[in-house]
Protein backbone atom coordinates (compact mmCIF):
# COMPACT_ATOMS: atom_id res chain seq x y z
CA UNK A 1 0.00 0.00 0.00
CA UNK A 2 1.49 3.40 0.82
CA UNK A 3 4.82 2.20 1.77
CA UNK A 4 5.22 0.23 -1.25
CA UNK A 5 4.40 3.75 -3.06
CA UNK A 6 6.32 6.03 -1.21
CA UNK A 7 9.46 3.68 -0.94
CA UNK A 8 8.94 3.30 -4.91
CA UNK A 9 8.52 7.06 -5.24
CA UNK A 10 11.59 7.38 -3.25
CA UNK A 11 14.10 5.00 -4.63
CA UNK A 12 12.75 5.43 -8.38
CA UNK A 13 13.39 8.87 -10.30
CA UNK A 14 10.61 9.61 -12.68
CA UNK A 15 9.24 12.02 -14.61
CA UNK A 16 7.07 14.85 -12.84
CA UNK A 17 5.16 17.72 -13.46
CA UNK A 18 7.10 20.88 -14.17
CA UNK A 19 5.44 23.93 -12.41
CA UNK A 20 5.33 26.07 -9.32
CA UNK A 21 3.82 23.93 -6.07
CA UNK A 22 1.87 25.77 -3.29
CA UNK A 23 0.43 24.63 -1.03
CA UNK A 24 -2.19 26.93 0.95
CA UNK A 25 -2.35 25.21 4.73
CA UNK A 26 -6.01 25.88 5.87
CA UNK A 27 -6.50 24.79 9.36
CA UNK A 28 -6.99 21.84 11.28
CA UNK A 29 -9.81 20.22 13.66
CA UNK A 30 -9.44 17.87 16.96
CA UNK A 31 -5.58 17.42 16.92
CA UNK A 32 -4.56 15.40 19.87
CA UNK A 33 -3.05 16.02 23.10
CA UNK A 34 0.28 15.26 22.47
CA UNK A 35 2.05 17.17 25.16
CA UNK A 36 -0.27 15.76 28.27
CA UNK A 37 -2.81 17.17 30.09
CA UNK A 38 -0.59 20.23 31.34
CA UNK A 39 -0.67 22.04 28.09
CA UNK A 40 -1.80 21.92 24.37
CA UNK A 41 0.23 21.03 21.33
CA UNK A 42 1.90 24.16 19.42
CA UNK A 43 1.43 22.55 15.56
CA UNK A 44 2.69 23.52 12.46
CA UNK A 45 2.73 22.14 9.33
CA UNK A 46 6.10 20.35 7.69
CA UNK A 47 5.46 19.84 3.83
CA UNK A 48 8.27 17.65 1.89
CA UNK A 49 8.46 17.80 -1.70
CA UNK A 50 10.19 15.37 -3.79
CA UNK A 51 11.23 16.45 -7.67
CA UNK A 52 12.32 14.20 -10.37
CA UNK A 53 15.46 13.86 -8.93
CA UNK A 54 14.60 12.48 -5.50
CA UNK A 55 15.64 15.80 -4.01
CA UNK A 56 13.65 17.09 -1.07
CA UNK A 57 12.19 20.89 -0.66
CA UNK A 58 11.16 21.01 2.75
CA UNK A 59 8.98 24.21 4.12
CA UNK A 60 7.09 24.69 7.20
CA UNK A 61 4.22 26.77 7.78
CA UNK A 62 4.07 29.41 10.96
CA UNK A 63 3.36 27.75 14.01
CA UNK A 64 0.22 28.25 16.36
CA UNK A 65 0.65 28.15 19.97
CA UNK A 66 -1.56 26.15 22.33
CA UNK A 67 -4.48 24.95 20.53
CA UNK A 68 -5.58 21.78 19.43
CA UNK A 69 -8.17 23.28 16.88
CA UNK A 70 -5.54 26.00 14.46
CA UNK A 71 -6.15 28.13 11.52
CA UNK A 72 -3.34 29.24 9.24
CA UNK A 73 -4.59 30.35 6.25
CA UNK A 74 -1.11 30.58 4.80
CA UNK A 75 0.94 30.12 1.27
CA UNK A 76 3.53 27.61 2.18
CA UNK A 77 5.73 28.03 -1.37
CA UNK A 78 8.04 25.08 -2.15
CA UNK A 79 9.39 26.57 -5.83
CA UNK A 80 9.71 25.71 -9.33
CA UNK A 81 10.78 22.36 -10.45
CA UNK A 82 9.88 19.06 -11.68
CA UNK A 83 7.70 17.92 -9.42
CA UNK A 84 6.57 14.24 -8.25
CA UNK A 85 4.50 13.98 -4.74
CA UNK A 86 4.38 15.81 -1.64
CA UNK A 87 3.85 14.74 2.01
CA UNK A 88 2.39 16.64 4.66
CA UNK A 89 2.30 15.83 8.44
CA UNK A 90 1.35 18.23 11.74
CA UNK A 91 3.93 18.38 14.19
CA UNK A 92 3.98 19.83 17.89
CA UNK A 93 6.39 22.43 18.34
CA UNK A 94 8.42 21.62 21.50
CA UNK A 95 11.36 22.79 23.45
CA UNK A 96 13.82 19.81 22.94
CA UNK A 97 12.15 17.50 20.27
CA UNK A 98 9.12 18.26 18.17
CA UNK A 99 6.15 15.60 18.32
CA UNK A 100 4.32 14.10 15.17
CA UNK A 101 0.72 14.74 15.66
CA UNK A 102 -0.54 13.43 12.51
CA UNK A 103 0.91 10.34 10.18
CA UNK A 104 1.94 11.47 6.93
CA UNK A 105 -0.10 11.83 3.85
CA UNK A 106 1.61 10.80 0.06
CA UNK A 107 0.12 13.28 -2.48
CA UNK A 108 1.02 12.59 -5.80
CA UNK A 109 1.18 15.59 -7.87
CA UNK A 110 -0.45 16.65 -10.85
CA UNK A 111 -1.70 20.37 -12.32
CA UNK A 112 -3.60 22.66 -11.43
CA UNK A 113 -5.48 23.88 -8.35
CA UNK A 114 -6.89 21.20 -6.01
CA UNK A 115 -9.50 22.23 -3.26
CA UNK A 116 -9.90 21.14 0.35
CA UNK A 117 -7.98 18.30 0.62
CA UNK A 118 -8.27 16.72 4.02
CA UNK A 119 -5.63 14.83 5.57
CA UNK A 120 -6.78 12.85 8.77
CA UNK A 121 -5.07 12.89 11.93
CA UNK A 122 -5.46 8.59 12.18
CA UNK A 123 -7.68 5.86 10.66
CA UNK A 124 -10.88 6.92 12.47
CA UNK A 125 -10.39 10.64 11.31
CA UNK A 126 -11.92 12.17 14.01
CA UNK A 127 -9.52 15.03 13.74
CA UNK A 128 -7.63 16.64 10.52
CA UNK A 129 -6.09 19.62 8.39
CA UNK A 130 -7.74 20.97 5.79
CA UNK A 131 -5.36 22.50 2.66
CA UNK A 132 -5.21 23.08 -0.65
CA UNK A 133 -2.77 22.42 -3.10
CA UNK A 134 -1.60 24.45 -6.38
CA UNK A 135 0.81 23.42 -9.28
CA UNK A 136 1.12 26.15 -11.70
CA UNK A 137 2.22 25.50 -14.88
CA UNK A 138 5.77 26.23 -15.92
CA UNK A 139 6.34 27.43 -19.56
CA UNK A 140 9.71 28.49 -19.02
CA UNK A 141 12.14 25.71 -19.36
CA UNK A 142 15.03 27.99 -18.32
CA UNK A 143 13.25 28.89 -14.86
CA UNK A 144 13.54 25.72 -13.01
CA UNK A 145 17.09 25.31 -14.02
CA UNK A 146 18.80 28.28 -15.81
CA UNK A 147 21.85 26.34 -15.76
CA UNK A 148 21.11 23.64 -17.91
CA UNK A 149 23.36 23.40 -21.16
CA UNK A 150 26.20 24.69 -19.91
CA UNK A 151 24.34 27.69 -19.24
CA UNK A 152 22.70 28.10 -22.83
CA UNK A 153 18.85 27.37 -22.33
CA UNK A 154 16.63 29.19 -24.43
CA UNK A 155 13.03 28.81 -23.56
CA UNK A 156 11.22 27.83 -26.83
Amino acid sequence: GDIEQVNRLYSCPANGVVGILKVYVRYALNLPETDGWLSKPDPYVKITAVDHNGVHVIRTSSTKQGTQSPSWNEWVTLGGREWQFFRIRVWDNDFFFDDEVTMSETVPITAGYHFFKQHCIDSSCNGYLKYDYDLILDGDECSPNPCQNGGTCQDG
